[in-house]
C-alpha cells in the first residue's frame, strides 16, 4: 500500500501533466480562503481549550478544505478520507452479519460499525493490524489508523509487524498504541484501557498524559485515574475467545495452528516430548476451522493429526494420541 507522500506526489504530477486549469472566480476564491481561515481559527481555539479527541477531529475538519496553486492557476478541491478502503471485515460472529455489514466486506474511511447483543466483529486493517469489536459497541473508522469509539469496547492488535500510532478516540481521551495489544472499554463518564502486550499512551481530554505497559489497567473517571494490575491472559480477556482472528488451516504446519491458538487464548504450549515439538513443524494440516473458536478447533485438529491435548492452568499440553 502506498504511503500518503507517494499518493500526494502522484496527484501533483498528474495535475501538472494535465496543464493549467480554469481560474476560479474571484468571489468563489475569496469564499474558499475565508472558509479555510475560519476553520483554522477554530482549530487553534480548540487546541487551546479542549482535549485531544475533539482537537484531532477539528484539525481534520480544518484540513478537509484546501487551496493550492498549480501551474499558475488556482486549483481547489476537498480532501476527505471518506471513500478510501482502509479495512476488511474478516469475521462477524455468530452469523456473518451485523449493522448492515457482512463478512468479507471492504470498509472505507468514515464507515460506522455497530454491534448488537451477542454480535462481535473482527476487522483487518490494510496495515496488517486487527481490531475486534465487542457486543453492543459502536465504532467509526476515520482512517486506517484512527478510530472513534462511542460505545462498548474494542481490542487492538498491532499485528506481526507491530504497527505503531493506531489511535482510539473516546469522549474521555485518545489512546495511542506503541506496538501492542490492548482493550479500550467505555462506560458512562469513564474509560478503561487494559494492556495485554507492549505499551500505550493515553491523552486524557483534560490534557493529562498517561502511559501503561503490559499487565496494567488504567481507568479514568472524570479526571480521577486509577491504575491496577491485570493478568494478560485472565478472565478480563475472556470475550475475545468468542471472536477469534480467522485462521486458514488448509496447508499450514501444525505449529502455525498452535501459535494461533496461543495468540488467541494466552495458553502456553508444552509438548510431552522433544520429538512431538519437532513433528509439529512438519505435520501439514487439512480442512477448515471456519466458525470454530480456538478451543473447539483444538478438538478437531489435534486428533486428526494423531495427537491429544489437555489444559492445566495456562498450559496447553500436547501428547501423542494413545491408540486403542
Amino acid at each position: 500500500m502506498k504511503n500518503r507522500q507517494e499518493d500526494g506526489g502522484e496527484m501533483l504530477e498528474q495535475l501538472r501533466e494535465a496543464g493549467p486549469r480554469a481560474t476560479m472566480p474571484p468571489d468563489l476564491a475569496a469564499g474558499v480562503r475565508a472558509a479555510v481561515e475560519q476553520a483554522w481559527v477554530e482549530a487553534v481555539a480548540d487546541h487551546r481549550a479542549e482535549g485531544a479527541a475533539s482537537r484531532r477531529r477539528t484539525w481534520l475538519a480544518a484540513a478537509a478544505l484546501v487551496v493550492a496553486l498549480v501551474g499558475g492557476s488556482l486549483l481547489w478541491w476537498t480532501l476527505s478520507p471518506e471513500g478510501a478502503t482502509v479495512a476488511t471485515i474478516a469475521a462477524i460472529w455468530p452469523d456473518g452479519h451485523a449493522g448492515g455489514y457482512s463478512t468479507g466486506e471492504d470498509l472505507s474511511a468514515g464507515s460506522r460499525l455497530t454491534t448488537g447483543e451477542g454480535q462481535r466483529v473482527v476487522i483487518e486493517l490494510e496495515s496488517g493490524a486487527t481490531l475486534r469489536l465487542d457486543e453492543i459497541s459502536e465504532l467509526v473508522l476515520q482512517s486506517e489508523s484512527q478510530f472513534d469509539l462511542s460505545r462498548g469496547a474494542i481490542y487492538v492488535d498491532s499485528g506481526p509487524g507491530g504497527v505503531k500510532g493506531l489511535e482510539v478516540a473516546t469522549p474521555m481521551g485518545v489512546v495511542t498504541n506503541i506496538g501492542t495489544q490492548f482493550e479500550v472499554r467505555l462506560w458512562p463518564g469513564a474509560v478503561r484501557v487494559q494492556v495485554r502486550e507492549g505499551e500505550i499512551a493515553l491523552a486524557a481530554a483534560s490534557g493529562e498524559p498517561y502511559r501503561a505497559v503490559a499487565g496494567t489497567a488504567l481507568e479514568l473517571r472524570g479526571e480521577a485515574l486509577s491504575r491496577n494490575e491485570v493478568d494478560p491472559f485472565g478472565e478480563a480477556w475472556a470475550w475475545l475467545a468468542a471472536v477469534p482472528r480467522p485462521f486458514r488451516l488448509e496447508g499450514q504446519y501444525l505449529r502455525k495452528f498452535l501459535d494461533w491458538v496461543v495468540e488467541e487464548t494466552g495458553l502456553e504450549v508444552q509438548f510431552t516430548t522433544p520429538q512431538l515439538a519437532s513433528q509439529s513443524e512438519e505435520i501439514i494440516t487439512r480442512g477448515t476451522i471456519s466458525g470454530l473458536t480456538p478451543l473447539q478447533a483444538l478438538d478437531v485438529v489435534l486428533p486428526s493429526s494423531g495427537l491429544s491435548f489437555r489444559i492445566e492452568g495456562k498450559q496447553l499440553i500436547v501428547d501423542q494420541m494413545i491408540r486403542q
